[in-house]
Parts: C-alpha cells; sequence; structure tokens
C-alpha cells in the first residue's frame, strides 16, 4: 500500500476526518512555508502543494490570487524542490502543478528530485490519462503516486479506468467550474453549484464502488458543517480556497483547519 494511501485509511478509522490541505507555495511569503508545514502535518492525512502558475484554467479566482502572490515571490517549483529537502513533514506531501512548470526542470530529473524533496505524490490537472502512462512508470519507480482526477460529468466507466491507474487516492471533483464554489454539501437543498448533498453522496459512493484506492473530495470545502456532511461518504477531503482566503484574513493555517474539523 503506498504511503500516501495508508495516510489516509490511517487517519479514517482513527475517526478524525482525513483532511488534505492545499498550500499555494510562497503565499503569502516563501519563508511562510515551512511554519505552515509544520502547522498542518500533525491534522492533516496529506498536504497537497500547489505550485504557482499563471495561467490556472481549474482555479477559482482566490487560488488564482495566490498564485499571482507567490509569483511575485519568485516562488518556483526549482525553488519549492530545494526548500523542501530541508522540511520533514509528519505526513506525506504531494505536489499539484500545471505541466508548463514541469517542463522547467531539466529532462530526466523530475522523478529523482521529487523523490529528494520527499514529495510523495504528484497532481496535474492539465495531463490527459492517455499521456501520462511514461510519467506514471517512472514515479511509480521512485515511489511517488500519480494522482489522477475525475469530475461529476466523467462516465462511470471512464472513471473505473481512471480510478484504476491512480495512485494514492481518486481526485474527485464535486462541483462543476473551477476551485472554490460550493460542493453544495452544506444542506440537502445544495450550493452554488447546484448539487445537492444527495447528489454529491450517490457520486462518490459510485466512485468509492470502482476504486481501488481511496476517494478524495475536492473544490468547494469550506465549512465544519460541510466536512461532517461529506465525512461519511469520502475517504478524505481536500481543502483549498477557505485555506488561502483564512490565511489571507491572518489566520495561521493550523488554527483554521482545527476549527474545520472541530
Amino acid at each position: 500500500m503506498h504511503t500516501i494511501e495508508q495516510s489516509i485509511r490511517s487517519k479514517r478509522q482513527s475517526g478524525s476526518p482525513a483532511v488534505i490541505p492545499y498550500l499555494t507555495c510562497g503565499f503569502p511569503t516563501r519563508e511562510a512555508l515551512r511554519s505552515q508545514i509544520e502547522q498542518l502535518a500533525p491534522l492533516s492525512a496529506v498536504i497537497e502543494l500547489g505550485v504557482a502558475f499563471s495561467d490556472p484554467m481549474a482555479d477559482g479566482v482566490t487560488i488564482q490570487r495566490s498564485s499571482a502572490v507567490a509569483l511575485q515571490q519568485q516562488a518556483s517549483l526549482d525553488w519549492l524542490l530545494t526548500e523542501l529537502k530541508g522540511i520533514r513533514s509528519a505526513c506525506p506531501l504531494a505536489i499539484m502543478s500545471y505541466l508548463n512548470p514541469l517542463l522547467t526542470i531539466s529532462a530526466g530529473t523530475l522523478g529523482l528530485r521529487l523523490k529528494d524533496a520527499n514529495i510523495a505524490g504528484l497532481i496535474i490537472p492539465d495531463l490527459p490519462l492517455e499521456e501520462s502512462a511514461p510519467l506514471r512508470e517512472e514515479m511509480a519507480s521512485l515511489g511517488i503516486a500519480l494522482i489522477q482526477m475525475v469530475t461529476p460529468a466523467t462516465p462511470m466507466e471512464r472513471a473505473k479506468m481512471i480510478a484504476s491507474r491512480s495512485g494514492g487516492f481518486l481526485y474527485a471533483v464535486t462541483s462543476m467550474g473551477v476551485t472554490g464554489g460550493s460542493a453544495g454539501a452544506a444542506s440537502s437543498s445544495g450550493g452554488a453549484s447546484g448539487q445537492s448533498l444527495d447528489a454529491v453522496g450517490s457520486y462518490l459512493a459510485g466512485l468509492r464502488a470502482i476504486s481501488p484506492v481511496p476517494v478524495a473530495a475536492g473544490f468547494g470545502i469550506r465549512t465544519r458543517e460541510q466536512v461532517r456532511s461529506l465525512q461519511p461518504h469520502a475517504d478524505a477531503l481536500i481543502v483549498g480556497s477557505a485555506l488561502i482566503e483564512a490565511i489571507e484574513k491572518g489566520q495561521s493555517p493550523g488554527e483554521f483547519i482545527r476549527g474545520l474539523i472541530g
């Protein structure tokens, strides 16, 4: 069992919500990264480390805003991998990056640099499944999981194929569109996405039935009520935009996540 999968299942078995917080690395400053990881690691199943990119097509305004700040701080992937070599996390770390930043790393060295930086997983939103096999094999040889994504629009047969090739966990987008929209999990009547809790629960149950790895629900989780509502339906919950907004307001990431998981 991969270390990411093991961490998620262990958190869930302990009765605590298996939370996967998302950080835009270099936001609000590059110097904040170490403290952010140290605060979040004891509370988290996995930490998702976002690499800032100038054209983040899947990200909402909050993460776009944080990415712009990180880019002004020159928070590049090269900087991040160097910085992480000196950080020891109490939970597995996964990098989320679009393809372009990954291409700035010399050919043939990406996997080794990720391993040296203690990275356990890699998420690439704009890498099609059909083009992912060579990278998946390279990452697997180094013990790094290539984590795949599905959405409510993904046909179940294709979702089954994607899940069979996903390492660590399956990233289940719970609302259509960009990140940060409501997951529709606060009540049975649904949220901004128009998805009801029943619909989200049914969607996640279908994925868990066909996925050999844990299913993590992401995009739009921002309240304790949503965490409690979704916890029975997903193996892990990804929290991104709400955490970034809390950091913008000066709240510590650890304090925010503790409040979220109750």
